[in-house]
């Protein structure tokens, strides 16, 4: 007797081929292009999915958001800048720590930011370490991951905007 798959070989394929397609389709959500007003010119950023992280005293979302200029990790925590730990990291690359903390709840990029890119568009993961609640007691540093597929198309999309 034939077991489903060697009787009806084409239903695996055309079902193969769905699941596959919607897994691809998952993967590009990844990452996003959005128009921004910015002054008097519109401007294109593009920015990941939000991702899930403890803050020391609850889940919050962390989001990184790029620009032509800037790579910003955008939380909904207050960060702590104070012991200089924040950063981020590609796969097994050296940890690129942040430049400052913009509104209190950003942590920016701007130093190393082609650098940044560059390793955006060659790596799978990065990882993000940030701290939080200057104020409060330390709860030490919170790793956040984000995927990095789909990233390349949606920042040449972005640099394309006008």
């Amino acid at each position: 007797m034939l077991n489903p798959i060697e009787k009806f070989p084409g239903i695996c394929v055309f079902g193969c081929a769905l699941w596959f397609g919607a897994a691809i389709d998952v993967m590009a959500a990844e990452w996003q292009v959005s128009k921004e007003l910015s002054g008097n010119k519109d401007s294109c950023i593009t920015t990941s999915a939000k991702m899930p992280v403890d803050d020391g005293y609850q889940k919050i979302s962390a989001q990184i958001i790029v620009d032509s200029k800037t790579v910003t990790v955008k939380t909904e925590s207050e960060l702590d800048p104070g012991f200089s730990d924040i950063g981020l990291k590609v796969g097994n690359r050296d940890w690129i720590p942040m430049d400052k903390v913009g509104q209190k709840k950003l942590a920016v990029f701007e130093t190393n930011y082609s650098k940044i890119v560059e390793e955006f568009k060659i790596g799978r993961e990065v990882t993000v370490r940030l701290r939080f609640w200057p104020t409060w007691p330390v709860t030490g540093t919170h790793p956040v991951s984000f995927s990095l597929i789909g990233f390349t198309k949606a920042y040449a999309e972005a640099m394309a905007c006008k």
